[in-house]
């Protein structure tokens, strides 16, 4: 985009992020289904007349299969408490991310959503691994 080889790009924010806010991009939708704090003049996909277009890109942490709820539990909560602190979450959020840490069985029903959406995605457009 920058460079003048493509009109349109699907960016992850924080990559995209400073080049909106030199003027060199611009941005025309939130694909994640909800405004952009630092970027709240910016429509949703659904609100640029797209609904059910929603796709985000996110982030999480994971572990094995197996690893005992104990564990899961403690890791969660270091993650947490990292995200948590000022620094952190503060230059986060100014380079575009939203912070959610509703915890492991939240994230794993995401999880699951995502895959069945795409899921459908690929075979209503015919798709096949190669």
């Amino acid at each position: 985009m920058v460079a003048g080889e493509s009109a349109v790009y699907f960016a992850p924010l924080a990559s995209a992020l400073p080049h909106v806010r030199s003027g060199r991009l611009r941005a025309i939708a939130a694909m994640d289904g909800r405004r952009i704090p630092v970027l709240p003049d910016v429509p949703t996909v659904g609100e640029a007349g797209f609904p059910g277009a929603e796709s985000g890109f996110w982030h999480g942490t994971m572990v094995p299969a197996g690893t005992p709820a104990e564990v899961v539990s403690a890791f969660h909560a270091a993650v947490s408490d990292a995200l948590r602190r000022e620094e952190t979450s503060r230059r986060l959020v100014e380079i575009g991310y939203s912070i959610n840490g509703d915890g492991p069985a939240p994230f794993a029903q995401f999880i699951r959503s995502e895959v069945e959406k795409w899921r459908k995605v690929v075979q209503a457009a015919g798709l096949t691994a190669q």
